[in-house]
C-alpha cells in the first residue's frame, strides 16, 4: 500500500479511519478490472455493487461532527473532492494520469507518485465494515421506497449493532448507522446526492488554473 504523507488523499483517510483500514488505498499500479463486491457472509441477505458511472458525496457523523468528502467515477477514471466549511477544497483526479488541485489557490499539478483504489471503493469498504465487525445476524425492519432497513448484531455480542440502508434499486449501502449503548448511533456513514450519469467535463482542471511544479502545490502545505 502506497499513502504519501503528502498527498491530499490522506486527509480522507483520517476521515474515515473509524470505518475502514488502510486496504481502501491501493499500491498505485494499474487498477484492476470493475468488479462487483461479494457478499462476504453466506448469511448477509444483500448483495451491493458499485455502478460503472456514479457520484456522491460521503459523510461520517461522529460526536456531533459532519465530514463530508466527494467521489466521482466513469469508467478507470475517478475523482476524490475534499470540503471544508466554506466548500471545495481540493481535488485528486485519475484521468490517464493523476492530478492534484488546490481550488483555494487555483494552481494544479501533476502527482509524481500515483495512488490507486480498489474499483468499488465505496461500496467495499461499507461491506468490510460489516465483515470486520462481524454482523451475522440480520434483522429485517422493512421497506421504505427503494430503501429496505436491516438491523445488524454480532452473534457474540447483542449490544453492539449497526442498522443499514440498502438501496435495492442501485444495489448499494446508502447509509450504516452503529450502535454500542444507548439509543443514539455512535457513528454514522452515509451516501447522499447519488447521481449515475458523471459528465466526462468532472475529470478535467479547470480552466484558467495555473500548473505549478508538485514541489510549488505543496509548499504551503510544509
Amino acid at each position: 500500500m502506497f499513502l504519501s504523507n503528502r498527498l491530499p488523499i490522506v486527509i480522507i483517510f483520517i476521515a474515515l479511519s473509524p470505518l475502514c483500514g488502510c486496504s481502501w488505498f491501493g499500491s498505485g499500479e494499474p487498477q484492476r478490472p470493475l468488479v462487483a463486491v461479494p457478499t462476504p457472509q453466506s448469511d448477509t441477505p444483500f448483495s451491493v455493487r458499485e455502478p460503472r458511472e456514479f457520484s456522491a458525496d460521503f459523510f461520517t457523523i461522529a460526536g456531533g461532527i459532519e465530514t463530508r468528502r466527494g467521489y466521482a467515477r466513469k469508467g478507470n477514471s475517478w475523482k476524490f473532492v475534499i470540503y471544508d466549511a466554506d466548500g471545495t477544497v481540493s481535488e485528486t483526479i485519475e484521468n490517464g494520469k493523476q492530478v492534484l488541485i488546490d481550488h483555494k489557490r487555483r494552481v494544479f499539478a501533476e502527482a509524481s507518485e500515483r495512488v490507486g483504489f480498489d474499483p468499488d471503493f465505496i461500496q467495499e469498504m461499507t461491506i468490510r465494515n460489516l465483515r470486520e465487525r462481524e454482523y451475522t445476524n440480520f434483522e429485517d425492519l422493512g421497506l421504505t421506497g427503494n430503501v429496505r432497513k436491516y438491523r445488524a448484531t454480532v452473534r457474540a455480542n447483542e449490544i453492539s449493532s449497526a442498522v443499514i440502508f440498502y438501496d435495492e434499486t442501485l444495489k448499494m449501502i446508502t447509509r450504516q448507522e452503529f450502535f454500542a449503548l444507548g439509543t443514539e448511533p455512535e457513528l454514522v456513514f452515509e451516501l447522499r446526492n447519488i447521481s449515475l450519469e458523471v459528465s466526462d467535463d468532472v475529470f478535467l482542471v479547470p480552466a484558467k488554473y495555473r500548473r505549478v511544479t508538485e514541489n510549488e502545490f505543496y509548499e504551503p502545505r510544509k
